[in-house]
């Protein structure tokens, strides 16, 4: 998503708000 957040989930990948879907 928008920000590298292991609360949301890093490894994403969907953009989610405070997920990093780049990782």
């Amino acid at each position: 998503g928008r920000r590298p957040d292991p609360a949301v989930g890093r490894m994403s990948s969907i953009q989610v708000p405070g997920g990093s879907a780049e990782n």
